[in-house]
């Protein structure tokens, strides 16, 4: 069905026949949306895009940006999918739903500062 969600990863996909990014040669802030909702599919359902090479491959390309490889190395990781969500930093220490901080937390250099 064209309609679904098939239909719109393959709409998606035409756009970079002729381009490495939707903008054109270079990333622009429409690159960085696109990028943030294919990757939380990755992480959601790892082999979802396995059918569309144009969009795995500009994954790739975005994720190979020095400054995004740079943020993607000390992001947290997003686990609990399905069941509990929540951040694991790079210590250890999970934050999720039924586990959350008192107060405000916050992240410097991919680990968490609690309260």
């Amino acid at each position: 069905d064209s309609r679904g969600v098939q239909g719109e990863l393959n709409r998606l996909q035409t756009h970079l026949d002729r381009r490495p990014f939707y903008g054109g040669e270079a990333p622009s802030y429409a690159d960085f949306a696109m990028f943030h909702h294919l990757d939380n599919i990755l992480t959601a359902e790892p082999g979802a895009l396995d059918d569309f090479a144009p969009l795995l491959q500009f994954v790739d390309r975005v994720r190979n940006l020095p400054a995004i490889a740079a943020y993607l190395s000390r992001r947290p990781e997003l686990v609990g999918i399905g069941t509990d969500p929540g951040l694991l930093d790079r210590q250890g220490t999970l934050i999720t739903q039924s586990l959350p901080c008192e107060g405000p937390v916050f992240l410097e250099d991919g680990i968490f500062l609690l309260p």
